[in-house]
């Protein structure tokens, strides 16, 4: 019985790894926006 403690312990530190990485993705793609919109802030505002 003590296999089946490893095997769940395995599972949930791997959904916790994609979560962690989907997480990360979406900080990278929320600086990227935040980036392009501060941006196109600029030059809307250069072009007024």
């Amino acid at each position: 019985m003590a296999v089946i403690p490893t095997a769940f312990n395995t599972k949930q530190q791997d959904n916790e790894q994609a979560q962690q990485a989907t997480i990360d993705e979406l900080h990278r793609q929320l600086g990227q926006v935040i980036s392009e919109r501060d941006w196109l802030k600029k030059k809307s505002s250069q072009l007024t």
